[in-house]
């Protein structure tokens, strides 16, 4: 089983210190280990061994975001998405399909019952 995020984030965090202040070849060695252990890529590992415990802006949707790499989120942040197949007409079309479905002999929809149903 492989590590968790928690951990991998904790691992990337002791080892940016040294692989920052490392020269090349130990860098190299280091990102080998480190890859190996995580099982990121070498190109992100690299990323995040460069870059962890810096601050990152970045534009998203036209709003600024600033994070920082190798830190999780605090426990019990989600992120919040809306739902796909919510919407109201949705949900009233698909509830005329399932009525229409029930009816017809051995549970095969009627061409006609499908065409007659106008989805949003």
């Amino acid at each position: 089983m492989g590590l968790t995020m928690r951990e991998r984030h904790a691992i990337s965090r002791e080892l940016a210190a040294h692989f920052q202040k490392a020269g090349k070849k130990e860098r190299g060695h280091m990102l080998d280990e480190f890859v190996r252990l995580t099982g990121y890529t070498r190109c992100y590992g690299a990323y995040l061994l460069r870059n962890c415990g810096r601050r990152q802006v970045r534009m998203i949707g036209g709003q600024r975001v600033i994070f920082v790499p190798g830190h999780a989120r605090r426990p019990g942040a989600y992120r919040h998405r809306p739902g796909r197949y919510t919407s109201k007409p949705f949900l009233d079309a698909l509830k005329q399909l399932w009525a229409k479905w029930t009816w017809s002999p051995m549970r095969v929809a009627r061409p006609s019952a499908i065409i007659a149903l106008r989805l949003p």
